[in-house]
């Protein structure tokens, strides 16, 4: 559980709980007191998909802990001046990983030791587009797709089949509002669904289109 950064263990159903981020830098007596931490006011948080007593956090940095929270290490270097607001793990290979801010996409394939960033212009080709979600194939650890906010018709998700670098365009008829979210489907032939305002659409890799 992390709200503005400030994340929670508990092993009993929620009978107690243990604040597990509060040795990261940046919270301060003032914002424990308050729940208030450093990060987004909904700061993502994941499981690694191989190892569940490791969690990364994202911050203004990528934070990684291997033993439940107790202690943590930052594994991006990035230094963001924005909060990360979306992040996801390749579930084939958790070395690789991405993260975002609202208009920076960054990605690493070695567990944190380099990262690559990528400017939302580079993305979108509009630099005022903001980056809302990010999902990861199961199968294909850099083939990702990212799903776009606010009310620009021509930019509602993207997809790059090689980890960001190069991106094609598949908004399709996607109505002119804000998308929110995109999971992918394990076991399909690339299907993704994306969450909007006005409701769930659905796509796959025989679909010309996106459904209702």
């Amino acid at each position: 559980c992390a709200l503005t950064g400030i994340l929670y263990r508990t092993t009993d159903n929620w009978a107690s709980r243990t604040m597990i981020a509060a040795n990261i830098p940046g919270f301060s007596a003032f914002m424990l007191q308050y729940g208030l931490g450093p990060g987004a006011w909904v700061t993502p948080v994941v499981m690694d998909p191989i190892d569940n007593h490791t969690l990364y956090l994202g911050l203004n940095d990528v934070w990684k802990t291997t033993d439940q929270g107790d202690s943590w290490t930052a594994i991006s270097g990035i230094g963001s001046s924005a909060s990360l607001r979306s992040m996801a793990i390749a579930p084939s290979n958790d070395q690789v990983i991405y993260t975002a801010t609202y208009d920076t996409l960054y990605r690493t394939i070695n567990g944190g030791v380099t990262w690559l960033a990528v400017p939302i212009g580079s993305i979108t080709g509009n630099t005022s587009n903001v980056l809302s979600s990010i999902t990861v194939s199961a199968a294909d650890p850099l083939r990702l797709w990212v799903t776009i906010s606010g009310y620009d018709a021509a930019n509602k998700v993207l997809r790059s089949l090689d980890g960001g670098l190069n991106w094609t365009n598949i908004s399709g008829t996607l109505p002119n509002v804000p998308v929110n979210c995109g999971v992918y489907e394990n076991g399909s032939d690339d299907g993704l669904y994306v969450g909007t305002d006005v409701g769930v659409f659905h796509r796959d890799a025989t679909m010309p289109d996106w459904e209702a």
